[in-house]
């Protein structure tokens, strides 16, 4: 999460499962419902972002109008996506902030 946060800056949760695990999109097709199949998709990383949080190394970035919650990281996580990621931290640039105020791009 950590590495997938630093490269995009802001994400659903859905969207690093899709970039990380894409095969994933496939499974629990035999949850009842959407909102079932996404969860059951997503734990894993909605666990890892918890922890990130916890720690202080992200925060929530807004929510997109079908409300999905945009995560972003800290100042903080962006220093440890750059030690991750093997970049200088100077590359990283600056966190993401209000970017779900003004409808931020999903992939």
């Amino acid at each position: 999460m950590l590495r997938v946060l630093g490269v995009l800056k802001v994400a659903t949760v859905e969207q690093p499962q899709q970039i990380a695990a894409p095969h994933l999109s496939h499974r629990h097709t035999d949850k009842p419902t959407p909102s079932k199949r996404k969860q059951a998709r997503t734990a894993s990383h909605t666990g890892a972002l918890s922890d990130l949080h916890k720690h202080g190394l992200a925060q929530n970035g807004g929510r997109l109008p079908d409300g999905d919650r945009l995560r972003n990281l800290t100042p903080t996580g962006l220093k440890a996506a750059a030690r991750e990621l093997g970049w200088p931290v100077g590359e990283m640039g600056d966190p993401a902030r209000g970017a779900g105020r003004t409808g931020a791009c999903t992939l």
